[in-house]
């Protein structure tokens, strides 16, 4: 049983499980120092996380984080077309692709061999769960 922790005015601390960085390149040195070096072994990148209060941080930073990594980097893109061509002038394609509903990776995905990726939505679920940590292979 844990008593929760209290600063002097009365408010509750998080300095024990949160640290506030003043800049995203801080951030980034303090949670991931020397990443470029660091990726692999992949138990040391798996304890580290970066969280923000929006996904568009936390995409800009990824993209900036692997960028660091020493592999090929590879673009994947959703499919946007719908299967029927009547309801086209319904869903613009540059609409379908600005839509980041929760769980869905976003149109535009960068990934790089050897960087750790967690399974979001598992679409066979007998085989892996949710959450999974994976590493990409290739």
């Amino acid at each position: 049983n844990r008593e929760v922790p209290f600063d002097g005015n009365g408010d509750i601390s998080l300095a024990h499980i949160a640290i506030m960085m003043n800049s995203p390149a801080e951030l980034k040195n303090r949670v991931l120092p020397d990443l470029c070096n660091n990726y692999n072994p992949h138990k040391w990148l798996c304890k580290r996380a970066v969280l923000t209060p929006k996904n568009e941080t936390v995409a800009r930073i990824t993209y900036e984080l692997i960028n660091k990594i020493p592999t090929v980097i590879k673009k994947y893109k959703s499919v946007d077309s719908v299967l029927n061509e009547n309801q086209a002038v319904h869903y613009p394609i540059e609409f379908l692709n600005s839509l980041e509903p929760p769980g869905i990776p976003p149109h535009k995905l960068f990934l790089k061999v050897g960087v750790s990726i967690m399974l979001l939505r598992n679409l066979d679920p007998p085989k892996l769960c949710n959450r999974t940590r994976l590493i990409v292979k290739t």
